[in-house]
């Protein structure tokens, strides 16, 4: 927050001593100088309006493609309408439909790079998100498997279902995690219950080794983009 109030409190700075020094040049007034001044007052905006929106923009997307790429762009394209307006207003020009077709080009440019970027940066996001999810999820399994681990005596199973967790994918969530997961509060309750022994045991437990190669398979067709 500290650094949005600074950079604002800077672009405020800055288009007053615009205006000041555009006052104390004392320029011809006319189309073209009125245009241009108002193009570099827009430049400044855009720049430091700019690192606003891209700030909050990396609140909700990827903070890197979002800084990276929407922010360069965005500097860039009003540091080129600076200079572009600066050199307009000091070479004199009258022609002010040619000045004008040029900003708009820069800025159909600007604006197309910014939105797929943009939208890369959600797209990123969004992938992100999902691979902490399913690396919080097998995390999650794997706590609760060696919790379940020191209250048995044979460990040898219970380890053997860590391990084909441990090396299952966990950059994707998949349908039968749901299922994993209430086999384990299932196994979890069994042995809290102290009927390590039983059949139920020993069968959610081979339950649970099906649903974990069946995950790996699920998995895999999704990298590949199976159904």
């Amino acid at each position: 927050m500290n650094r949005l109030k600074t950079a604002t409190t800077i672009g405020c700075v800055c288009i007053l001593a615009t205006i000041i020094i555009f006052a104390l040049f004392h320029p011809v007034i006319r189309l073209s100088t009125i245009v241009a001044f108002i193009f570099m007052l827009y430049a400044e905006i855009v720049f430091f309006g700019g690192f606003l929106f891209v700030e909050i923009l990396a609140k909700r997307t990827s903070g890197i493609l979002s800084r990276a790429g929407v922010g360069v762009t965005i500097a860039g394209y009003s540091i080129v309408v600076f200079l572009s307006s600066l050199l307009y207003l000091l070479h004199g020009s009258f022609f002010v439909r040619r000045f004008l077709i040029l900003q708009i080009f820069f800025f159909v440019v600007a604006f197309a790079i910014v939105a797929i970027l943009a939208s890369f940066a959600n797209s990123a996001e969004t992938s992100d998100c999902k691979i902490l999810q399913a690396d919080a999820m097998i995390n999650n399994f794997i706590t609760e498997l060696s919790l379940i681990r020191e209250k048995v005596k044979d460990k040898s199973l219970i380890d053997k279902l860590i391990e084909s967790i441990r090396f299952s994918d966990s950059s994707v969530v998949v349908d039968c995690d749901i299922e994993i997961e209430e086999k384990i509060s299932q196994l979890k309750k069994i042995v809290a219950d102290e009927q390590i022994e039983s059949e139920e045991y020993k069968k959610l437990i081979e339950e649970i080794e099906i649903l974990i190669k069946k995950r790996n398979i699920q998995t895999k067709n999704m990298k590949q983009g199976g159904v």
